[in-house]
């Protein structure tokens, strides 16, 4: 994670700060709350990072983070604004539900209701929702009315979990194990090296 920040945050052309961000993301895929506060915070002003982590992994992190902080809602707000402002709100809000289907903190109403009012804010987010879980494409006067925030809720408690939580984790462990194994294949390889650097060379006899 560290590491990745160094780099990210230090480098000054997108190609090698990508190199940070794609570290940044197997610490968010892991589940480290700072790098996907960082992810989510970046996402939407920094090509490097878009470039590293996939949008249904960014909302994943968006809703993760707006479960565990309260005051997250306008970093939610920002990324929903930016899927909405490319004409993404369809594919943001189909990613939100199946977040929110994975999520045992959304079962809780006070935490539903954070996430629905966080998602009125942003504009489309509520038609769009009405057609993922209803399939109706007639939009309401009132498009985020209470009436779609009872059946959001019911859709996610009475619909199965998707794993996407647990898919990440597995995806970031095996992406770290595979780090510290190439870690150590550079560490031998330099370590041999080294040695054949060093070893003195054979001592002559001396003439008869």
């Amino acid at each position: 994670m560290n590491a990745g920040v160094a780099k990210y945050t230090s480098e000054p052309d997108e190609a090698n700060r990508a190199k940070g961000a794609r570290l940044i993301q197997i610490a968010a895929l892991a589940g480290y709350e700072t790098a996907r506060n960082l992810i989510v915070t970046s996402y939407p002003r920094a090509a490097s990072i878009r470039t590293a982590v996939p949008a249904s992994d960014v909302i994943l992190y968006a809703v993760d983070l707006l479960m565990r902080q309260a005051d997250a809602s306008m970093q939610f707000v920002a990324l929903a604004n930016y899927f909405s402002g490319r004409g993404e709100a369809p594919r943001f809000a189909k990613i939100v539900v199946d977040v929110a289907r994975d999520s045992a903190s959304l079962r809780e109403p006070e935490k539903f209701d954070r996430l629905f009012k966080s998602l009125s804010r942003v504009p489309g987010a509520c038609s769009s929702l009405k057609r993922v879980i209803s399939r109706d494409p007639t939009i309401d006067e009132n498009e985020c009315s209470g009436a779609l925030q009872a059946s959001l809720f019911g859709y996610i408690k009475e619909n199965a979990r998707t794993g996407l939580e647990r898919d990440a984790r597995i995806r970031g462990i095996e992406l770290m194990r595979k780090g510290m194994e190439n870690l150590e294949i550079i560490s031998t390889h330099s370590a041999g090296s080294s040695a054949r650097s060093i070893r003195p060379d054979p001592v002559s006899e001396p003439a008869k």
